[in-house]
């Protein structure tokens, strides 16, 4: 009995101040912005006047502000599918047997500050026969350009 109590206390631990932090920073703010918008105010004004759901009423009004919701709908589930396809198509690649490269992929995912620095862009260009033409292109934005490649000696 006491281990469970021990446990629940722990749990509570954990969680409490991820809680607390999300309360305050994204729960009081969304709550104060719904308040706002309830209201007119002029932008150097201290007076607020109560109009209640009018502001809402005027937005749904709006025929850009119509258009924007749908671009903004539209972008977000877009991104979210094709995210989520190339998620799948990546793992199901990762997760078979010999492939070229098996280590490569995700030591960069997992560290991706190390995929754009000289060498490793060199290397992986190099791979792709790339390498020597991108280096000759864009020698200004590959850092470490003027240290030769380990592989490149």
């Amino acid at each position: 009995m006491k281990s469970d109590k021990s446990r629940k206390r722990f749990v509570f631990l954990c969680v409490a101040p991820a809680t607390i932090l999300f309360f305050i920073f994204m729960i009081l703010p969304t709550l104060n912005v719904f308040r706002m918008s309830l209201y007119e105010r002029g932008a150097y004004s201290p007076n607020e006047t109560f109009v209640g759901l009018k502001n809402f009423q005027h937005l749904l009004r709006d025929a850009q502000f119509i258009r924007s919701m749908q671009n903004m709908i539209l972008l977000v589930v877009t991104v979210t599918l094709i995210t989520f396809a190339f998620a799948l198509v990546f793992a199901a690649i990762l997760t078979r047997e010999k492939i070229k490269g098996q280590n490569f992929f995700p030591h960069h995912l997992l560290h991706p500050q190390h995929s754009f620095r000289g060498r490793h862009l060199r290397y992986f260009l190099g791979h792709l026969q790339a390498g020597k033409w991108y280096a000759e292109q864009h020698h200004w934005s590959v850092p470490g350009y003027d240290r030769p490649h380990p592989l490149e000696r």
